[in-house]
Formats: structure tokens, C-alpha cells, sequence
């Protein structure tokens, strides 16, 4: 899973697009956030720079990815941000 993280200036905050998006579309306001907090953004999979996989891409599978993404990659409890989806 492709994302972009900010450093590390307070506790952990995941941007998520919305459908047919890619995590830059968070990237005009995540400066503002990066002064406090520790920004990630991801790219969900099929979009931006994620990879596509076989088979289509369902609403379970974003949930599952974005938990293994917080569960491995953040790996503590972490502020959620997103839209339309």
C-alpha cells in the first residue's frame, strides 16, 4: 500500500480518500496537521500508486487493508480522518 507520513510531532493521524481518490488529495491541509500530529495519507488499493489486484476491489477489502495498514504500519491507536467512502 502506497502512503505519504509526515514526521513524527504527536500522536498518529490516517487520511483516507474518498472512492476514485489518492492520498494527495489530502495534501493541501496536511502541512497544518504535520505541526501536531504524526500525518499519514494511504492510497487504497486500485488507487493512486497502489497496487491493483485481480478480481475488482469490494468495500470489505478497504476496511481489511486500512486495519492491517493501523495494525502494522501505525501500530498504536490511531485519529481517522476520511470521506465518501
Amino acid at each position: 500500500m502506497n502512503y505519504a507520513e509526515g514526521p513524527d510531532n504527536g500522536p498518529p493521524l490516517l487520511f483516507i480518500h474518498g472512492l476514485g481518490g489518492r492520498w494527495s488529495v489530502w495534501q493541501s491541509i496536511m502541512d497544518q496537521f504535520a505541526e501536531n500530529w504524526h500525518v499519514y495519507a494511504i492510497d487504497l488499493r486500485g488507487h493512486g500508486d497502489s497496487v491493483r489486484v485481480p478480481g475488482g476491489y469490494g468495500f470489505a477489502d478497504y476496511s481489511t487493508e486500512v486495519v492491517e495498514f493501523l495494525q502494522t504500519v501505525i501500530a498504536e491507536p490511531t485519529f481517522v480522518i476520511g470521506h465518501s467512502l
